[in-house]
């Protein structure tokens, strides 16, 4: 058995999905058995809990949950007291923090631990790194772990390595780590890294919480993984790669982008539309989204998405006079159908039990349409949509372009939010 865990803390209900994304790449690319044990608090919903377990049942896998807040509770008010008195911290979230407490709250049967953050994407069978050697030569800590590339290349990001505190050639990202749970439970037994962790937050100038405290207890003696097992994104991105290869890609940083040109955005969206958060209300969300910020940027992200996620043929149906700049503007295929219909008529020339299409509609009579087609069971944005929201004035998109808005970086908000 292979165990990996995951911590999370989400207010507005709406990051679940990237874990559930993550942890589909680990049971889609793996063939032994995976046991998920997720630490999280009071944020974890119902539907959202129901979703993780359905989604381990589709691979006959299994995931434990873990509220942190009730099996310790006395050292959660603590931490949670503490936690919200350390403004010095530049990056801090409490949910990173949980990883801290895996060793005292996991089952002590478990001897070995894959820890991952939720911005993690697997491309290869977990086994493999599941049995990398924790500890070099048989002398360790317990912990092995891959340099951060980014810190590692720009000190300044790590106030600590800036001064000197930490080695930045050692100083290690902890969205990735492996453990040795036996020796880390004899090492650090009753919650010892969390009370003197959050003491060392406390008096030192902080950028990471849990990153740091772990650099602190770990950075001498942990083992240095290879690279490939925590690949930065958004440091392939910087350096022209676009090719993946077996490894573990970390999308630190807000690394989600919406380009089906970018390989990164295509294996994160791989993984997403097959977990139970991808329906038609996220795609919904996504359009509605969208259209309140930078509509254009994305309308042909989700409409060249179409054949290649949802493995449907697009449909695209409009009035003869509209015809020419919507096959312009979304680079409507030769090989595509288009249908054009007579603006005096509301009938549609298309079979709705077509369920290998998705027909995109530009006409003005479109919620007309759609009452009759939810009549025979489809289902808006999986088997048809309303091509109109994708069209925005050309005077609007060029203020946008001219201001700069369109950003790669909106990317990781449209999707957080939806």
């Amino acid at each position: 058995m292979i165990h990996v865990c995951y911590a999370i803390s989400d207010q507005d209900g709406h990051y679940s999905k990237f874990t559930g994304a993550s942890i589909a790449s680990i049971f889609d690319n793996t063939k032994s058995s995976v046991t998920i044990h997720l630490l999280h608090d009071d944020t974890l919903t119902p539907d959202n809990r129901r979703k993780f377990t359905v989604l381990a049942d589709q691979y006959s896998q299994k995931i434990v949950f873990y509220n942190v807040g009730t099996i310790s509770k006395n050292l959660w008010d603590s931490m949670q007291d503490t936690f919200l008195n350390l403004n010095h911290i530049t990056h801090l979230n409490i949910a990173s923090m949980y990883r801290l407490l895996a060793a005292d709250i996991l089952p002590a049967s478990i001897e070995r631990l894959i820890y991952f953050d939720s911005d993690i994407i697997v491309n290869l069978d977990i086994k493999e790194f599941y049995e990398e050697p924790i500890d070099a030569n048989g002398a360790g800590n317990g912990l092995a772990a891959v340099i951060d590339e980014l810190v590692h290349t720009m000190p300044e990001l790590s106030r600590l390595c800036q001064t000197g505190f930490f080695s930045r050639k050692d100083y290690f990202n902890s969205g990735v780590l492996l453990m040795d749970m036996t020796k880390l439970r004899q090492n650090y037994p009753d919650f010892l890294i969390v009370k003197k962790g959050l003491a060392f937050c406390d008096h030192n100038p902080i950028d990471y919480a849990d990153q740091d405290i772990l650099n602190f207890f770990f950075q001498d003696g942990y083992r240095k993984l290879p690279i490939k097992y925590n690949i930065r994104v958004d440091m392939e991105r910087m350096r022209g790669n676009n090719r993946l290869e077996a490894g573990v890609y970390h999308y630190a940083g807000g690394g989600f982008h919406l380009r089906t040109d970018d390989c990164y955005s295509k294996l994160f969206l791989h993984y997403l539309i097959i977990t139970p958060w991808f329906d038609a209300n996220l795609l919904g969300r996504l359009v509605s989204l969208s259209k309140q910020r930078y509509m254009q940027k994305y309308s042909l992200f989700i409409l060249n998405a179409i054949p290649v996620f949802l493995k449907r043929k697009r449909v695209f149906v409009s009035f003869a006079a509209t015809e020419p700049i919507i096959r312009e503007r979304f680079a409507v295929q030769p090989d595509e159908e288009y249908i054009i219909c007579d603006s005096g008529n509301n009938s549609i020339p298309i079979d709705p039990v077509q369920k290998d299409k998705v027909f995109i509609f530009f006409i003005s009579n479109y919620e007309g349409l759609k009452n009759s087609l939810l009549q025979h069971n489809l289902v808006e944005w999986v088997d048809f949509m309303n091509g109109t929201l994708f069209l925005q004035p050309d005077q609007v998109l060029a203020q946008w372009a001219e201001t700069g808005k369109l950003q790669d970086s909106d990317d990781y908000y449209i999707i957080r939010d939806a």
